[in-house]
């Protein structure tokens, strides 16, 4: 999500330095934000512009930004929704492009209700931003923080065997 002004390009010194940028395809047709299911088609229109726009350069989105932060809809279902249009919309312009499921902190349940609700094997690699249970680690929480993975890929192989590895 790089809300780049005409002429402004972002990306370009990211990429001069050889780094790669992951995108976040987070939009809405009203505020406060809101997962758009009340407007897929206008979702996935968003979706395939970003990815052509970032074509060759931008090969990994993220759908939403640690979800269900930042919207008013904090429903699994609704996520899933919007997952599976954007994995639809973005594939259909760009196959090789990966997408990502994401959920903050280590919401495992909340990302297998996502799974369940429709998002099964519409996504390439999951997001978690653990950093909540990071700074508990001094406090002697190193057994959450280390089982955050081997229960991401429990969930996966159990909700969606072919997505079981991915990143």
């Amino acid at each position: 999500n790089f809300h780049a002004v005409d002429g402004d390009d972002k990306l370009a010194p990211i990429l001069a330095a050889g780094m790669s940028a992951v995108g976040i395809l987070q939009w809405s047709n009203r505020e406060p934000y809101s997962l758009p299911v009340d407007d897929l088609a206008g979702w996935r229109s968003y979706v395939a512009a970003e990815v052509r726009r970032h074509k060759g350069r931008v090969k990994h989105w993220e759908v939403w930004n640690e979800p269900p932060n930042f919207t008013e809809d904090k429903s699994p279902r609704s996520y899933a929704q919007v997952v599976a249009a954007a994995y639809e919309a973005a594939k259909a312009v760009d196959p090789t492009v990966q997408i990502g499921l994401a959920a903050k902190s280590n919401h495992v349940n909340w990302l297998a209700e996502t799974i369940e609700a429709g998002a099964r094997d519409k996504f390439d690699f999951v997001t978690l931003h653990p950093y909540e249970v990071g700074e508990l680690l001094p406090q002697g929480w190193e057994g959450q923080f280390m089982s955050i993975v081997p229960r991401v890929r429990s969930m996966l192989r159990k909700l969606s065997p072919a997505r079981a590895e991915v990143p």
